[in-house]
């Protein structure tokens, strides 16, 4: 089984504006801007360097793909989780504070890897700098 969790969670952190909270991404959109990053290196991020399924991994592409791959049907409940809650990012602009989590559970094999990035809300763009590697067991 493999389907989009929508899981919105409206706590800001920090003050969000109005049209934050109104112009709030949807799962959709999450998924569309986290593919807009594929080409952003592993190598360099302290979260993503070692991060992946392959050591031949070398962007986020790569590691989304690999993720992908790992929700096999047939093997237990795979899901993904795609949210977008408002926060300034480091640089204080407004914006969203978005998450990507490939998830399994089969018995005992419990896992979710996944991304997160922050959203300008001036202009719906993903900051590169903000991507971050997420997961474990």
């Amino acid at each position: 089984m493999l389907g989009i969790v929508h899981a919105p969670c409206l706590a800001a952190q920090g003050r969000a504006s109005s049209a934050a909270s109104r112009n709030l991404p949807s799962p959709q959109e999450v998924m569309r801007l986290l593919m807009t990053l594929q080409d952003v290196p592993l190598k360099g991020n302290e979260t993503c360097a070692t991060a992946g399924t392959s050591l031949s991994d070398t962007d986020i592409g790569d590691y989304i793909s690999g993720w992908l791959v790992e929700l096999k049907p047939g093997q237990g409940a795979n899901w993904i989780d795609a949210k977008a809650t408002p926060a300034a990012g480091d640089d204080k602009q407004a914006g969203w504070k978005c998450v990507v989590m490939f998830r399994h559970v089969n018995g005992d094999d419990r896992w979710g890897w996944g991304v997160s990035f922050h959203v300008r809300a001036s202009d719906h763009k993903p900051v590169k700098e903000s991507i971050r590697c997420l997961g474990g067991g």
